[in-house]
């Protein structure tokens, strides 16, 4: 997360605009507009240069800003409304700039998924301690193997930022965190081994109600998919 506590005082923490919780639009927004402010033509930019320069200025979005606007889109693709009112985020509050990863999974918001093989699109792993979040983005069963798609946001990465991979359970006895991982850390180690080393035992696989709930009660006649469209 660009503004993880964890950070402060080191060279990757921000005051992000928002908190992090900007949209992709205004990410875009406020990347060209800090660039016309500088007179720099971005077009010229390779991607890492943009990268550069959108960390340096803190332009970004942190792992809860970005599982609450993927959640979000689930849930209205799954047929449902309101859903920043539906969330409740520190001190009682609604709204994306509200929530952090431990009250979107907290009792109030969620359930835990304590079986692999319950496991569907939208829903949360929280790690760290309750200081990240990863969103599953697709479950993918074939033959009796399940292959999940991930997205998350971390400066603890390789890719630097939001980036998306893969998780292959290999078995069904163990935990999320002792699967096989796609993501690696700055070092080029398993990003799951990371989290075993910084982990408590609320640590885990969650749902929120309300999505449960239309999961339950589908309103939508394709409700996986949930990265689609425009």
């Amino acid at each position: 997360m660009n503004n993880d506590p964890d950070l402060v005082g080191t060279v990757l923490y921000f005051s992000v605009p928002r908190g992090g919780k900007m949209s992709p639009r205004e990410i875009i927004d406020r990347t060209y507009t800090e660039a016309r402010i500088k007179g720099i033509n971005l077009n010229s930019f390779s991607t890492s240069e943009l990268k550069t320069f959108m960390r340096e200025r803190g332009i970004g979005i942190d792992c809860s800003g970005l599982t609450y606007q993927l959640c979000e889109r689930a849930f209205s693709t799954l047929g449902g409304k309101d859903f920043s009112q539906k969330i409740v985020g520190i001190d009682g509050k609604h709204g994306i700039t509200k929530v952090n990863t431990s009250c979107l999974t907290s009792p109030t918001n969620s359930i835990r998924i304590a079986r692999l093989e319950e496991i569907k699109p939208a829903d949360i792993i929280r790690c760290r301690r309750g200081h990240h979040s990863i969103t599953i983005l697709e479950v993918n069963v074939l033959g009796g193997e399940i292959n999940l798609v991930c997205a998350h946001s971390s400066d603890g990465v390789a890719a630097l930022g939001v980036s998306i991979f893969k998780i292959k359970v290999l078995s069904l006895k163990d935990n999320i965190f002792r699967q096989k991982w796609t993501e690696t850390d700055l070092q080029g180690t398993p990003y799951n081994w990371r989290l075993v080393q910084d982990m408590d035992n609320k640590d885990g696989i969650y749902r929120l109600k309300i999505i449960h709930d239309l999961y339950q009660n589908p309103q939508s006649s394709n409700p996986s998919i949930i990265t689609r469209g425009n």
